[in-house]
């Protein structure tokens, strides 16, 4: 190394790397272009400039409630966190649907939130205590344009049937960037924000990996249901909530307008018209289930390790056909969060609802998850049992070697040199000497009746003796011990005719 004055300093260095490289190179050298474009990037514009009218765009996603619950069944067992999935309008900001359950992040959480659009929402609030007004839901039924998401469920090939039955499409925004969505992103926080306080078994995120910190799960007391009701008193509260930080522009201002989600809808669509369209329950219902093949078989329609039937005709002339010919494939519909029924779709356009078979209807209030797991918990033990199973067989074929050699010794040492062909010469005299020592060995008959009275008379003899005083004279013996000899003798003729009858 050079001697001091010889060489740049740090600071000459430092002056001469900010002369030639800009803070957003150093910072996507050192951070790289996500992380910059996530946390460093210049905020210019809003996302209100692509949406053009209501319903032109949602927004999607999916995150772990910060809320332990419990099981309704056993308020003691604790069931962990739901998933809670949000769907946004962005021009408005109004709630236009949600969906909290147990599963993971899928395209079943994705897909009831998506249909919740179109549920009936007095139903809905009715069963969990909120009054009801129509003004709070001008977006019922109305389906965007664009449903904007990140690289998740929104991504799967499941998310076709919304491209496929509704004119809608799916954006998905680059990885590892949730500013592409930051409105529902946000409300993630609010919603956090809004049943923090008071609320037990609620877990603050910087404390979720706190060491020796509170153990919030031990306060749970909410169930799913529960939850549920205070998470839609948060989105009604919204709905009809004047926003902070929504800026209006001069006209809307001049007008009278206020920032409130559910109002400039309802102004909005009057004024710029609606993005969207509308559509029934319903049909979104059958649009929007996944969809997979099934075989049909002479037994059934089996999927996915269940079978099918029904008592549509159709169905009943495709096992006939699958027994005469051969088993062949159908689509069908159904419901991962249940295995009770699927929907099967003919030809032209017509499907059919089939149940489970006597024999299936053991996995009956079942999920398909829930089925393979049995199944390959099945293959499993019978795998365990395999090892028994194989000793088993081990040990059978040892003691029969040992049985095979001995008796092939024993034939060996009686063969007297005659040739092999003569040993069938006799064949039927042996076989009837053969049966008729069999006969003299198994051959017994039960006892008669005066052989079942001896028996009796002596065991109750016995008794008497031993209930007898030693002083007691002897009990002479009665005429049954000379019909009993009689009986010996009569069974023994009896069975010489019988076997000179069997051997004639």
């Amino acid at each position: 190394m050079r001697p001091e004055g010889e060489h740049p300093s740090i600071h000459q260095l430092r002056n001469i790397l900010r002369k030639h490289f800009t803070p957003e190179e150093v910072i996507r050298g050192q951070l790289g272009n996500k992380e910059f474009e996530r946390e460093h990037k210049p905020m210019v514009g809003s996302a209100l400039e692509e949406a053009v009218a209501p319903g032109h765009i949602y927004e999607i996603d999916a995150t772990i409630l910060d809320l332990f619950l419990v099981a309704i069944a056993n308020r003691e067992r604790i069931i962990g966190k739901p998933t809670l999935y949000l769907i946004y309008d962005r021009k408005t900001r109004l709630c236009v649907g949600f969906y909290l359950g147990l599963e993971n992040a899928s395209w079943t959480g994705a897909m009831l939130a998506i249909l919740s659009i179109a549920a009936d929402k007095r139903a809905l609030c009715e069963k969990y205590g909120h009054p009801y007004d129509p003004r709070h839901w001008p977006a019922h039924c109305v389906y965007p344009s664009k449903f904007l998401a990140d690289r998740g469920e929104m991504a799967s090939f499941n998310s076709d049937r919304i491209c496929d039955g509704m004119e809608s499409t799916i954006s998905n925004t680059q990885a590892l960037l949730p500013i592409r969505k930051g409105l529902v992103e946000s409300k993630f926080h609010a919603t956090h924000t809004a049943i923090k306080s008071g609320t037990p078994g609620y877990e603050p995120p910087r404390e979720a990996k706190k060491r020796r910190g509170k153990k919030y799960h031990l306060d749970a007391s909410l169930t799913l249901e529960e939850c549920t009701k205070l998470i839609l008193g948060v989105i009604i509260e919204h709905n009809i909530t004047v926003m902070k930080n929504y800026e209006l522009s001069p006209e809307q201002t001049l007008a009278d307008w206020n920032a409130i989600p559910s109002e400039l809808w309802e102004r909005e669509a009057a004024h710029n018209g609606c993005g969207g369209a509308r559509y029934a329950y319903d049909y979104l219902h059958m649009q929007l289930m996944p969809r997979d093949r099934a075989i049909v078989t002479q037994e059934g329609i089996n999927f996915r390790g269940c079978q099918y039937t029904s008592k549509d005709k159709p169905i009943h002339q495709w096992m006939i056909q699958a027994g005469l010919k051969k088993s062949f494939k159908v689509e069908c519909s159904y419901d991962p969060r249940l295995v009770d029924n699927i929907i099967v779709h003919g030809s032209e356009g017509k499907t059919y609802s089939c149940e489970l078979t006597d024999d299936s209807k053991k996995y009956a209030g079942y999920s398909f998850a829930e089925v393979n797991f049995v199944r390959a918990h099945a293959r499993r033990l019978k795998r365990a049992e395999w090892a028994d199973k194989l000793q088993a067989s081990i040990d059978r074929q040892v003691l029969a070697n040992v049985v095979i050699e001995g008796a092939k010794k024993a034939t060996k040492a009686a063969l007297t040199g005659a040739a092999r062909s003569a040993r069938r010469a006799d064949t039927a005299a042996a076989r009837n000497a053969e049966k008729r020592t069999r006969r003299q060995t198994d051959v017994r008959f039960p006892p008669t009746t005066n052989e079942l009275d001896v028996n009796q008379c002596s065991s109750s003899d016995s008794a008497r003796e031993s209930l007898t005083p030693a002083d007691a004279p002897p009990i002479s013996a009665g005429p049954a011990l000379a019909d009993s000899s009689l009986a010996i003798m009569l069974r023994q003729r009896l069975s010489e005719k019988t076997n000179e009858l069997i051997q004639r």
